[in-house]
């Protein structure tokens, strides 16, 4: 049940029929709810806690194959002002009638009747086309809420994993245009491309009735991306569909890959300075060195070399998971990996 109340945004997607303790800090029950999804049409009076009483009218409808349930509510105090207005008025105008009668000619009273039954018939215009109007703006306020979300929106099919409806950011983003998305699956842009493993993960939200995971998906061109789907089960007209909300991020993930690599490194180099602090043995310090770095960039192999200035050349002084019998040996600038980066300034 999608609540869209303006005056209490954070209602919006709760539903009555599952509410918990919070709700009792403002709603004594949800009784007059229960009783609009469960009527035809007509009007109820509810009240929240500390707040005014108001007066519902309520019909059923149905836009784009959706079924909802359209709500225009009035404070009470003004609906029932406007009862007791119109009731004085009433009495006024029988007075004047029956004065009418009595001073004038039946020409005159059937005149007035004439008149009095245009001007009701006229109010009762405005106000349908004033209804209208607010069922229509309402129309265009939700067509607008989904198709400009910056989130991916879709429906989607369990059975055939296809599109029922998306809006635009959800093709957008993955560089496909609206006709080539509605004919692809959800397990096409999908980093794995497993349609046993979507139709597995949409089993399980079928059986919860909502589920909030991260996948990982290939755009057009081929590019991966990070994202957030949260899911929930929907009836629509007389079959089951998912709700399904797209929100990227990829930039979270990479920041916080980013600050994972910064806390290794971090810890490499706490590990070194304790190291440098303990270690008198200048060769053990240099291969704790050594394998903290090894353990930094994930490595298996590795050695370091340092620079002899009297043989103008490098020194393997360390060397783990390789040869050792390299230790101690010179490299030349220009030669193997060591001597090349020498003469280069740079990495290879």
């Amino acid at each position: 049940t999608l609540l869209m109340q303006s005056q209490h945004p954070e209602m919006a997607r709760q539903n009555v029929f599952r509410a918990g303790p919070q709700c009792a800090e403002c709603h004594v029950s949800f009784d007059y709810a229960r009783r609009m999804l469960g009527g035809r049409s007509g009007a109820t009076a509810y009240q929240l806690k500390k707040q005014p009483k108001k007066l519902a009218a309520f019909v059923p409808m149905r836009v784009a194959n959706n079924s909802w349930i359209m709500v225009v509510n009035a404070p009470y105090d003004e609906v029932t002002a406007f009862v007791g207005r119109a009731y004085r008025k009433t009495l006024l105008l029988i007075g004047t009638v029956v004065l009418a009668l009595s001073l004038a000619s039946v020409v005159v009273y059937r005149a007035n009747v004439s008149r009095l039954r245009a001007g009701e018939e006229a109010r009762q215009w405005r106000q349908k086309l004033e209804l209208e109007g607010k069922i229509r703006r309402a129309e265009e306020r939700y067509r607008t809420l989904f198709e400009q979300s910056p989130d991916g929106i879709l429906l989607v099919d369990p059975e055939t994993l296809l599109p029922i409806e998306c809006n635009e950011a959800a093709h957008r983003q993955l560089g496909y245009s609206r006709e080539e998305f509605t004919r692809m699956r959800v397990c096409d842009h999908m980093a794995s491309g497993n349609p046993e493993g979507a139709k597995a993960q949409i089993g399980r939200i079928l059986a919860e009735g909502n589920a909030r995971f991260e996948i990982e998906q290939r755009t057009k061109e081929g590019l991966r991306r990070n994202v957030e789907v949260i899911s929930e089960t929907l009836r629509l007209e007389d079959r089951t569909v998912l709700l399904c909300i797209h929100h990227d991020i990829t930039e979270r993930k990479r920041a916080e890959s980013a600050l994972a690599r910064r806390s290794a490194q971090l810890e490499a180099i706490h590990e070194v300075s304790l190291g440098i602090a303990a270690e008198t043995d200048t060769r053990a310090l240099l291969r704790t060195i050594t394998n903290e770095a090894l353990k930094l960039f994930h490595g298996t192999t590795g050695g370091l070399l340092l620079y002899r200035p009297e043989q103008q050349a490098l020194e393997w002084v360390v060397n783990l998971g390789g040869d050792p019998a390299l230790v101690g040996t010179c490299v030349k600038k220009g030669e193997d990996l060591a001597g090349r980066s020498w003469e280069t300034g740079g990495p290879l």
